[in-house]
């Protein structure tokens, strides 16, 4: 050192190149002085000071980081020093690195902080065990180390990032393919994202004392296969297990209270589930796309079905929804293709918005009286082959029923007031609607391509029939338009109606329609039915004029709602029957107020009696039509 220090002293003085070169060559000697990154060597293993009594393991040299080390290290709790003992409590940083004979590595429990760096290079082979007391760990692995099995506590801040990618500086960031097994020895929480896109673990032991599993504890851990909860969890929390594709089986324990948001997402392995006593919700997205999921329990005592909850389970064929549950948010059970039927529990107040969208199979819904309104599309292209609606019904949201092919007749409560757009657009199978007589409208596309639709009477209280309403009801063959009807919609409302025989209209002066909305129908073929002392006015009136046939029926002096009836014609109510006379070979149609025929005749006799239970009917005889109350 002193020779350096006069050969600088003598360059500065006068440098010349011979001095140069002689400084030069003595620079590896200060290099090897300066490197040394520790303050004594005990048993093999260098230590640096770091307190009164403590040490940490130290390379041997700074840079480039000693390769001294191999074979099997193991680390001591305590080691002596000039008379002194000292706890070991660290490992720094770069402590092995580079030692690539080094296959294993034991670390006692008095260790609580692994520096930056420590392994990387080793070319660890076995088991790796991190002590209990550690609260702080950096990246020490990288590609050389080829752990097979992992032991953490994973309390508190012991990782620098929460994740167990952040131990690992291999060329992707993750564990090495060789790491199948974790055991976590002592935590109550496992950090957020521990394991998440850890793709090459298969087992996760977890510890007695746990309490929560963190969001995306487990996300897309491809490997795990089965999971076993602790008893001791309470809260699973959103995105857990999100995306964890091989995941078949999960054992949730009784002492589970809350499952979060996305928790199973996307588990498309996992056959069943049963849901804790204590869990009172079924969060958004909980089970989506558990495309595997065919059985599934859920317990007394849930009260909600998130949003998406169980959307696109396209394999569950059927779920019990506990009695306690009030609330069924949008899309729960959308793309659920072989769920049958669904018991709707006493209590829920609304079928919300596409609940049932896509299940193709739901043939059987049980409605209870609780239900005061069905949202938008939410039986929409389901399998019903029927439906009893409950009668505290208020309103029916936009295609409700649109695309149930099997529906064959329905019953619209008369609290019922609003119906929205398509409610049963192309319901081919549909024979018969029953509409409450509240309702004043009849909304664009409603019965659209409803292909078996034979008859429907237009309610007296209906002001406006919209768009398209019957377009494609080819079986339509008699159609009643009351009065009160002020508005037909100007696009293709009647559009191939190719069926229809004859409309019957009450209007003293013609109602102004364009031309199209009888688009595709053979007017020519049809009768026109209109009031009596009107016939030139239909006769010259657009559209109208284009029917085939124009006939009047007389006005009725005691019909409470205009329908027309003749003298000749004689209808009469008595004993629970509706009795018509003299009415010889005319087609007689009965219907209730709702527009369902309930009975008819297509050629009658002199004297025909038509038994029928009490309320209120529309008798059509011939030319003749009357509204009569039975008692």
């Amino acid at each position: 050192m002193a020779n350096l220090l006069i050969s600088l002293k003598i360059i500065i003085m006068k440098p010349t190149l011979k001095h140069i070169i002689l400084l030069l060559s003595m620079l590896p000697v200060a290099q090897m002085w300066a490197k040394q990154g520790y303050d004594f060597e005990a048993g093999g293993i260098y230590y640096s000071i770091t307190g009164e009594n403590t040490v940490e393991v130290s390379p041997k040299e700074i840079s480039p980081a000693s390769s001294d080390y191999s074979g099997d290290i193991s680390i001591p709790p305590t080691v002596v020093y000039e008379e002194t003992t000292y706890n070991v409590t660290g490992i720094g940083m770069h402590a092995f690195r580079y030692c690539s004979g080094v296959t294993s590595v034991s670390l006692p429990n008095s260790i609580v902080k692994i520096g930056d760096y420590a392994f990387r290079g080793c070319s660890l082979n076995s088991s790796f065990v991190i002590p209990e007391n550690v609260t702080y760990i950096g990246s020490i692995f990288d590609d050389s180390c080829k752990i097979t099995e992992l032991t953490l506590p994973f309390a508190g801040t012991t990782l620098t990032s929460g994740n167990l990618r952040s131990l690992f500086s291999t060329t992707n960031y993750y564990p090495p393919a060789t790491l199948t097994k974790v055991t976590v020895t002592n935590c109550t929480r496992l950090n957020t994202s521990a394991f998440s896109g850890c793709n090459h673990i298969k087992e996760v032991i977890l510890p007695d004392n746990l309490k929560v599993i963190s969001s995306n504890a487990f996300a897309k851990c491809y490997g795990i296969h089965d999971f076993e909860i602790p008893e001791t969890v309470t809260t699973i929390e959103d995105g857990a297990f999100r995306e964890n594709y091989s995941l078949a089986s999960v054992s949730i324990p009784e002492s589970v209270t809350s499952i979060g948001a996305t928790a199973f997402y996307g588990c498309s392995k996992l056959t069943s589930i049963t849901i804790p006593s204590k869990v009172t919700a079924i969060e958004f997205m909980t089970f989506q796309d558990c495309t595997s999921l065919t059985s599934i329990s859920l317990s007394e005592g849930i009260i909600s079905i998130g949003l998406q909850a169980f959307q696109n389970c396209i394999n569950l064929p059927s779920i019990d929804i506990p009695q306690s549950v009030r609330n069924i948010e949008m899309y729960a059970f959308k793309d659920c293709q072989k769920i049958t039927e669904i018991t709707i529990p006493e209590g829920v107040s609304s079928i919300e918005e596409n609940v049932f969208l896509f299940c193709y199979s739901l043939a059987n819904v049980t409605i209870p009286n609780s239900v005061t309104n069905i949202k938008k599309n939410a039986f929409r292209y389901c399998g019903l082959t029927s439906v009893d609606l409950p009668q505290n019904l208020q309103s029916i949201g936009n295609g409700a029923f649109s695309g149930c092919g099997k529906l064959g007749s329905v019953d619209i409560p008369e609290n019922v007031t609003t119906i929205g757009i398509g409610v049963f657009e192309n319901c081919t199978n549909l024979t018969s609607v029953t509409f409450p007589s509240n309702i004043n409208s009849i909304p664009e596309t409603t019965f659209q391509k409803c292909s078996n639709l034979a008859s429907f009477n237009i309610p007296q209280q209906v002001t406006d029939i919209g768009m398209l309403a019957f377009d494609g009801c080819s079986k339509l063959t008699s159609l009643t338009i009351p009065a009160s009807v002020t508005n037909i919609a100007d696009y293709y409302t009647f559009n191939g109606c190719t069926g229809l025989e004859e409309v019957i209209v009450e209007w003293q002066t013609p109602l102004s329609v364009v031309n199209n909305i009888y688009s595709g129908v053979n007017l020519s073929q049809c009768t026109l039915k209109v009031p009596q002392g009107t016939r030139s006015l239909y006769q010259n009136a657009p559209v109208w004029q284009d029917f085939g046939q124009i006939i009047e029926y007389e006005n009725s002096t005691s019909s409470a709602n205009g329908f027309p009836q003749t003298d000749k014609i004689r209808i009469t109510a008595d004993k629970g029957a509706i009795i018509v006379e003299n009415a010889p070979q005319a087609a007689i149609r009965i219907y209730n107020v709702n527009g369902t025929c309930c009975a008819s005749v297509s050629s009658a006799a002199v004297y025909e009696f038509f038994p029928l239970p009490a309320g209120i009917y529309i008798v059509q005889a011939g030319e003749v039509i009357r509204k009569i109350a039975l008692k």
